[in-house]
Formats: C-alpha cells, structure tokens, sequence
C-alpha cells in the first residue's frame, strides 16, 4: 500500500494538512491526527497488516489511557456501534475494501471513549470538590 492512495481515501475526512502518514515498514503505517486526550497525548492509529488482512488499531494505547472507571458494558456498546473490536489489548478494526469508512469508524469510537473519560474525569472532580 503507497502512502499516496492511503491520503486520497482518507481526503473525504481529513485534508492532507490535518493528517500525516509515515510508513514505518512494508506492512504498517502511522497514521497522526490532531485528536488528543484530555492530557495532550495524541491518539494512536496504525495501518497495519496482519497476515493477509489490513486493520487500524490503536496498538493498546487508548485502553491503557483510560481508567477502570468505564465499565464494561459501556465500552462494549462504544466498540459494537463504530464494529471495532479488542485483540490482545488492541482496538482494531479491519479495513475490508473501505480505509474511509473504516477509518471514520475508528476515529469515532476512539473519540468517544475520550469524551466518556472525560465526563468521568470531570465528574469525579466535582465530587472531590463537594
């Protein structure tokens, strides 16, 4: 896969100028985003192919970001809506013939488990406070 082809699919959600693409090997890509945590870090997105299949993941970067305080069954829910999965810590998901869609998928499952820990972070800064 050229880094070129992997821009034009992705030019419907992010402009050449928001995103960066570096090719780390043959067979895996960064892909960096202006999306950040609540502390500064930048997401985690890797191009990635695993046997003869390409996937995005987050090489287990948002899990260990988060805190304990998402149960389960909400981040279960977060991972069915966008058809993202966890493998060996990872959230992943495969590209199948569609990197936008599938992209889309990753970057709003991903931002919404943020968006969760920060109302979880914000509330139990509240709390604190009381």
């Amino acid at each position: 896969m050229k880094i070129e082809n992997i821009y034009k699919k992705l030019k419907d959600i992010y402009t050449p100028d928001e995103i960066n693409i570096l090719k780390e090997s043959k067979d895996k890509f960064r892909i960096l985003t202006p999306i950040t945590f609540r502390d500064g870090d930048h997401i985690v997105c890797t191009l990635k192919k695993i046997k003869n299949d390409w996937y995005l993941s987050d090489e287990a970067f948002t899990l260990m970001k988060l805190n304990a305080d998402i149960n389960d069954e909400i981040l279960n829910k977060v991972l069915l809506d966008n058809k993202l999965e966890i493998k060996d810590g990872e959230i992943i998901i495969p590209i199948y013939n569609d990197i936008s869609k599938a992209f889309k998928n990753f970057i709003n499952g991903i931002m919404y488990l943020i968006s969760i820990q920060d109302y979880i972070d914000k509330k139990t800064e509240l709390d604190d406070d009381l």
